[in-house]
């Protein structure tokens, strides 16, 4: 079983484990989606695949980045990854990537 640690967790324990996640922290923020997602975009795109392979595709690219949730289908979900996935950046409160307010 997994626990996710804080920084609150350590707050008067360890320096460095307390240094080492704040650290962490700072980095997922500036972080972007790993390119490997972008593999997906073609597979929900594409209207000649197996409906399950598109859709898998896509719930695999959710599972990872919030997307607008009006876009429900696969053509929409593929033109919202193209036109956004440059702009997402790390949202640890929801732990997935997330374009920004506006975006």
């Amino acid at each position: 079983m997994t626990r996710r640690v804080d920084l609150e967790d350590v707050k008067d324990q360890n320096t460095d484990l307390k240094s080492e996640l704040a650290d962490l922290k700072a980095r997922l923020a500036a972080s972007k989606p790993p390119a490997s997602l972008n593999a997906l975009n073609p597979q929900i795109a594409d209207d000649g695949a197996p409906r399950a392979a598109r859709r898998d595709a896509a719930d695999a690219l959710r599972a990872h980045v919030e997307i607008d949730p009006a876009i429900h289908d696969d053509p929409a979900t593929a033109a919202w990854w193209h036109d956004h996935r440059d702009q997402l950046v790390w949202q640890a409160a929801r732990h997935r990537f997330a374009a920004p307010a506006g975006g």
